[in-house]
């Protein structure tokens, strides 16, 4: 019985396939991934934006413009090590919105809003800075 191998043109002729499979699949994979990371991102300010309201809420003295990317640990027992910026703000409706750029795992990625809205995005997007404080 003769055995029959593999020629050198269909293990080519694999290898091309799976070449092809790669570079159609890859940038949707990396199209996940960033839209994954942006995500936890706005769940990360999400959360913060939360233990501010919970502190504001436990404190009536907690004045929430004092946070920082400086004093977060302290304040209000959250990890600083990803943020680059945080300014937080409080209208004349004593809503606090909220503008911080990350760093680290959040590198590039810069947030804003409110507990009812958080937009990840550049500077031209975080428009609600605007309002009358």
């Amino acid at each position: 019985m003769k055995k029959k191998d593999f020629t050198l043109i269909e293990l080519i002729e694999v290898l091309i396939l799976l070449a092809v499979i790669v570079v159609l699949t890859t940038p949707t994979i990396f199209t996940w991934i960033e839209k994954a990371r942006i995500n936890a991102f706005k769940s990360d300010v999400e959360s913060l934006i939360q233990a501010i309201d919970l502190k504001k809420d436990d404190s009536s003295a907690f004045n929430p413009v004092i946070v920082t990317e400086n004093n977060i640990s302290d304040v209000l027992d959250k990890p600083n090590d990803h943020y680059y910026n945080v300014e937080v703000m409080v209208d004349k409706d004593a809503s606090i919105h909220i503008l911080v750029e990350g760093r680290n795992k959040w590198e590039g990625l810069t947030a804003c809003g409110t507990s009812g809205k958080v937009i990840v995005g550049g500077p031209e997007e975080c428009g609600l800075f605007n309002v009358t404080y």
